[in-house]
């Protein structure tokens, strides 16, 4: 009799164990993944970043982790971070931190993007670049990682004249078009607006970028023509301009 009182205790326990187990998993919340949101991704669009990540909605996303989707997404080369949550139980938002592109670095052979951080990153055409400085005279080998500018002194010199300028007159930055590394080993750049070439110290530093910028507000921007064939900046504490001779043979007459 007390056998069969244990038995009938452990029926009912087993019973018990397996209502409670099937009514949470009627109730337990199940996330899959069936629709993907991106959310601040500004330069870089989304079919671009779904195709890197080879995410085809055709295909069963279900077997796709959201650690898989977000390490995918980290590696393009235009994305710095990732992070995601999910909004329901089958939308994956995923909210995008992106590079900064800062320049673009055009060769013979190949074109790069220079970031604000100092890295070079393989150019995209389809990612959203407007009005950026192009550095030229320099050749950078095709590469599909990004990968840092320390080692490559050409490119540093140029990336710290950029950004030394950017810092003390913005207006000025946005008007330079280009710096030109010569055969030479000068630095050459031209302004857009107005036309004019500027020729760079390697030491440039913001003493010299405060000096050029005040020196550009004051007088450059006073003339109703430019009247120098270039600005000169590898001289100590002073800056020098050549002026166009065509002025000079103006003035004659």
């Amino acid at each position: 009799m007390r056998k069969q009182a244990v038995y009938i205790f452990l029926i009912f326990v087993v019973i018990g164990f397996l209502f409670i187990s099937r009514t949470a998993q009627e109730f337990e919340v199940k996330y899959r993944i069936e629709k993907i949101e991106l959310e601040n991704n500004v330069i870089v669009p989304t079919f671009e970043i779904l195709n890197f990540a080879r995410i085809n909605f055709e295909d069963n996303l279900k077997e796709l982790s959201p650690e898989m989707v977000i390490d995918r997404i980290e590696k393009h080369p235009y994305i710095k971070s990732a992070k995601g949550n999910f909004l329901d139980s089958i939308t994956l938002n995923i909210r995008l931190r992106e590079v900064e592109p800062f320049a673009l670095i055009i060769g013979k052979e190949s074109k790069s993007c220079l970031t604000t951080d100092g890295k070079i990153i393989p150019f995209n055409s389809v990612i959203k670049m407007y009005d950026l400085p192009l550095i030229t005279g320099i050749e950078i080998e095709k590469h599909s990682k990004p990968f840092s500018i320390i080692g490559n002194n050409k490119i540093t010199t140029a990336f710290k004249i950029l950004q030394t300028l950017k810092e003390i007159d913005f207006a000025f930055f946005s008007s330079l078009s280009e710096i030109e590394i010569t055969q030479k080993g000068a630095y050459c750049g031209y302004l857009s607006k107005p036309h004019a070439k500027i020729i760079f110290n390697k030491d440039f530093d913001f003493k010299k970028g405060i000096q050029l910028s005040e020196f550009w507000r004051q007088i450059v921007l006073n003339q109703s023509e430019m009247r120098y064939e270039y600005i000169d900046l590898r001289f100590k504490d002073q800056i020098v301009v050549k002026e166009k001779q065509f002025n000079q043979l103006t003035e004659l007459i």
